[in-house]
Formats: structure tokens, sequence, C-alpha cells
């Protein structure tokens, strides 16, 4: 498995690596012709008037083009991370697929994920490049006329990925929430570069301050609005809470106990909460439209966005390996900030000593390079996927791709191995979603592999119900489900070209029966365990066989190799329980972990179910 992920990672690197060569081959060509022009003094775009770094720029603005330009620069690496050419598809797009949105939104949403399925590597470094790109132009570039296409290129791209990649921020999704992102941070990019693009007079007469304080106060107002609707799932019990441990899914343990214990709250008083939640939004919408005591709108403003960028928007998923940009808390925090910065009186002096000082970079060429070298990036991200563009439109298998749908309350993750194929399950209401995974070493070769889902459902009553499947990216299938009390039996196919394939069989009991509270238990018993004998069996194909290891071992040394110690792990649901033991299984189709622990009366593992993506582990546990 970690010699598949390292070829994999090499194959995306290798391609990323040749596209910065060039990037860097580029710039330095550019930079030595400016510098020759510079020196000879007959461009006119050198000159002082142009380069406008004479002109006084106020600490608000100069704080809002930094942060506005590393905003984009960091979403740009964040966006190179190699789980994103594999995992962008399946794990970001495809949820933003609803039915119940306007078809033209669906219809850009199946190209786009058409695309990104057939060339996924290009797609998304090319998305990293532009936004590296956009970083350094504004950030370097500044009020240069290249920094101010800078500019203009990021409220275009802000408005393409708002659109392609938030769904408009899911202002048409059912359960949209200010406290989990609505209406989407990217927007507010390009509010900000459309804030840097407004005249001089109005940063250095402090209106800027007046247009941030309507803006957020309308936000916030929204957002209460849109909380507070007596329809929405928030009143009712698992509404909030199934947003916060979604969340939690994937996050380190020290992040993710504060959302799990929100999650906890949420679930049994949930009027109470929402109730709270609309009324502090209100409040703060309401005291920052209304001007008065502005200073403490300001703090109380940054205390409530601090807090739903940690519970409800876990930093925005970037330490989950799978996060786009930090959501919407962080780039409103730094509107507030450069509220704050504009509202605060800067001495006569002070303003004269600044423009004195910027006065004396008059002759320096460097933003002009700085915003050709941004700009250089975005060319050389945007023409490998404008060559590749009639491809994605002249093939009609684009209209084949329908994602899924948002998740309805608490869904029962199940997984095992077929031959070679990993077959990865969730059931959840009206809904089932399958993911396939088979071996590969590199991510534009693996785009190639078509895989083949059958299968059909045995309700407890015996009604055979035939499945009939719709594709939600590469391996992934989903359908509608009538899930019945008691045990559905599900009997799948799984194949894939190149890889063998076979059938696998899953006992889903129905409802989910969630338990947040039994893996703390298991770990309190389990560091009690000073000796145990542990037995696996391991394989990566089912047909050709397995391999049995045996060894002695502590309880801790157990939990030390569990999936986060089987700390703070959300989406626990039981699958089964006796007078003997209990069943529960947990995992995440983002990392494509999924655990299944029998459990002993008293709270010790007695059998373990893993699977991790091409290895299917079982280990039994004996305890003297």
């Amino acid at each position: 498995m970690k010699q598949t992920t390292s070829t994999t990672l090499r194959g995306f690197y290798s391609q990323f690596g040749l596209e910065i060569a060039v990037w860097i081959f580029l710039s330095l060509i550019i930079g030595l012709l400016v510098t020759a022009l510079v020196k000879k003094g007959n461009w006119r775009l050198i000159k002082k008037e142009n380069i406008s770094t004479n002109k006084y720029i106020p600490p608000e603005q100069s704080f809002l083009y930094s942060t506005l330009g590393c905003l984009w620069i960091f979403d740009g690496f964040l966006q190179a991370q190699p789980t994103m050419a594999s995992s962008f598809t399946k794990e970001i797009l495809s949820p933003l697929f609803i039915p119940s949105q306007p078809s033209l939104l669906n219809q850009i949403l199946r190209w786009e994920i058409y695309g990104w399925q057939v060339h996924p590597a290009t797609t998304d470094i090319a998305t990293a490049l532009i936004q590296i790109g956009l970083g350094i132009a504004i950030l370097v570039g500044r009020n240069t006329i290249f920094g101010k296409i800078g500019l203009w290129s990021s409220i275009v791209w802000s408005l393409v990925v708002w659109v392609g990649g938030e769904a408009l921020g899911g202002i048409l999704a059912p359960g949209a929430s200010e406290i989990t992102g609505w209406p989407g941070a990217v927007l507010f990019y390009g509010i900000s570069a459309g804030l840097l693009l407004l005249p001089s007079s109005f940063w250095n007469s402090h209106k800027i301050a007046k247009i941030i304080r309507l803006c957020l106060g309308i936000t916030f107002i929204l957002g209460a609005i849109l909380q507070g609707i007596v329809e929405t799932s928030f009143w009712k019990p698992g509404g909030l809470s199934s947003i916060f441990l979604s969340m939690s899914a994937g996050e380190p343990s020290f992040l993710s106990v504060p959302i799990i214990t929100m999650a906890n709250w949420t679930a049994h008083h949930p009027v109470l909460w929402n109730g709270a939640f609309t009324a502090i939004m209100a409040i703060i919408g309401i005291g920052l439209l209304s001007a008065r005591a502005a200073k403490k709108w300001l703090w109380i403003t940054a205390l409530w966005l601090l807090i739903t960028w940690w519970i409800g928007q876990a930093f925005g998923g970037i330490f989950s390996g799978m996060g786009t940009d930090p959501n919407l808390s962080f780039p409103l925090l730094l509107l507030l900030t450069t509220k704050g910065l504009a509202e605060k009186a800067i001495p006569t002096k002070t303003r004269f000593k600044k423009q004195k000082n910027q006065a004396l970079l008059a002759n320096n060429h460097w933003p002009i390079v700085g915003g050709l070298i941004g700009l250089i990036a975005i060319i050389v991200g945007t023409v490998p996927t404008i060559v590749l563009m009639p491809s994605w439109v002249s093939q009609p298998t684009a209209l084949d791709v329908a994602p899924p749908p948002p998740i309805t309350g608490f869904a029962i993750p199940l997984a095992t191995m077929t031959a070679e194929l990993n077959v990865d399950i969730l059931a959840s209401k009206g809904r089932l979603q399958v993911d396939l995974q088979a071996p590969h070493s590199n991510i534009n070769a693996y785009s190639s592999t078509v895989f083949g889902l059958s299968g059909q459902l045995r309700t407890p009553n015996n009604k055979i119900n035939h499945l009939r499947w719709l594709g939600c990216g590469q391996g992934c299938f989903v359908t509608d489900v009538n899930w019945q009390r008691g045990v559905n039996h599900l009997s799948l196919h799984a194949r894939a070209s190149g890889w063998k394939g076979g059938n696998a069989s899953f006992n889903i009991a129905w409802p989910p029966i969630p338990n947040a509270t039994i893996l703390p238990k298991v770990v309190k018993a389990m560091q009690n365990v000073k000796s145990l004998k542990l037995t696996q069996i391991m394989t990566s194909d089912t047909n050709f066989g397995s391999f049995t290891s045996g060894a002695i071992l502590s309880g801790s040394q157990i939990l030390h190799d569990e999936p986060n110690g089987l700390r703070n792990i959300g989406g626990v649901v039981v699958l089964n329980r006796s007078s003997t033991s209990t069943k529960i299984a947990f995992g995440s189709m983002a990392q494509g972990n999924f655990v299944e622990l029998t459990i002993g009366p008293n709270y010790r593992i007695i059998r373990e179910k893993l699977v991790q993506p091409q290895q299917l582990t079982i280990g039994n546990f004996t305890y003297s």
C-alpha cells in the first residue's frame, strides 16, 4: 500500500514540478527583460505614475493587499495536496450536486466533474497555479497595472470557484448555515478584491470602514434568517448535531473534541441551541448595522467568527488533507480587521512620514516584475486546461455523471475487499453510496480505469430490489434505496478494467443506531490491559491468499495503532448487540479507512475488521 501511494505521489508531483519549472523559466526571462528596460528607461510602464508606489497606501489597504494575496497563495498550496487529484471529485464536487438546484447549475457541475475525472492531475495543478499566481500578482503587484489585472482576475476566478467549486456557496442547498460556511468563503475573496479596486478617496476618507460594516452586518442578518427558518432541520434532533459530526470527520483529535462536544449538546437540546445561534447572529448583524459602539461590536464579531471557525467549519478542513480554503470565518475576520484599522485615526505627521517613505520606492520596478510573474503562473496553469476542454465538451458521458446529494442524518459506514478491489459503502436515509477502489500507480493512468457495479437488495420481508446506479465520480456509484426496518441484505458485484473484482455482501441493520459514548469506554478498558495476544490475517487480494501474524501486546500498544487512538471519532453506529458483545462501525470515505469492532461486555475489543486502500486486516484478540 505504501509503495502504491509513493508512486502516485511521484506521478502527481513530477507533473506539478514540470509546470513549476516552466513558470520559473518564463519568469526569469521576463524579470531580466524588465530589468533591462528599466535601465534604459524607455518603458513607459515603469514611470512613477504607473508604479504608483509614490501614492500613499493606508495601512488598512496595505493589510488587505497582503492578506488577500497570502490567502490565494495558501489556497493554491492546499489545492496542490496529492489527495486533491484523486479525491476532489468524490469529496468536494459530488456533494454539491443536488437535484432541487437549477438544472443549469447541475449541468455545470456535471461537466466540471467529468473534466476532473478524465484529467485529474492536470486540472488540479492548473487550479493550484492559478491561485498561487493570483496571490503573487496581488501581494507584490499591488496598485500597479499588473496588480490591478490580478485583482480583476481574482474577481473572475472567485465567481468561477463560487459557482463550480461551492455551488453558489450552498445558498440553494437545504441545511445551509453561516455557521458552516454559507454563503461561501470565496465570495468574500471577490468582494475583497473589489474593495481594493475602489478609488483612493474611499480608503483615505475611511469610507471603506462603513462599506465593510454594512457588508458584514447584512451577511449576519441573512445568516440569522436562514438559521431561524422554521422548516429547516436545525430545530429537530439530529439536524445541528449531524453537521457538527460531519465537520469532525478526519480532523486531528485535539481539534475535533470541541466539535463532537457541541454535536452532543445540540443533539439533546436542538431548539435551545439553534435559537441561541439565530439570536447571536441577529444581534451581531443589528449591532454592526447600527454603527454604535463600533469597537465593542468589533470584538464580539471577532469572537463569534473564531468560535464558528472552529466548531462549525473545522478551520476549513485544512488539517484533514481535503481542505481547499480556510472557509468563511477567516476572510470575514480579515475584513473585520481591515475595518478596525480603517477606523483607527492616523496622526497627520505619521501619514506624511509614510507617504514620504513610499515615495522613495517610486523607481522600484519589482512590483511590476512581481505582478508579471503572478500572471505568468496563471497562464501556465490555464493553457493546458484550455487545450483539454474541447475533449470534455465532446464527451456525451459527461451528462451521465450525477453526484449524490448530501447525506441526511446518520450513515452506516461499511467496507470489504473482493479480489483486488475495495468496496466502501455509506448507507444513509433514502440512499446508498458505493466507492470502488483499484490498485494504481499513476493518477492520470488510473483515470482511464473503467469501473462497473451491479447489485440487489433483499429487504427483511424477502422482497428483492434490483438497484439502478448513477455515477458520482470515478469508481463512485449512488442509488436511491427504501430501507426497511430490520436487517437488509445487500449483494454487490464489483469490477474494474485491468483488475480482478468479484462479489461482496453486507448486512445493513436499519435504522442506524448512533453511539457516541462506547469508544471512550473501550479506550479506558484497553488502557488497563497489560498483555493480550493479537492474531492478524492480512491480504491485498482475497483471491490470492492472506498473511497471518501474531504478537503479544499491551492494550495501550493496540490503541496506538488504531485510527486516532479510538479517540474523538464521530459517526459511530451500532451494527448489532447481544448479551455477550456489541459490534460497532465507523469510517471515512475521504480517507478510505473503515473499521468494525466487536466489543465484549467489559468493553475490551474481541475482534477487529479494518479496511484500508488495497488492504484488508482482520484481528482477533485473546486475553489471558
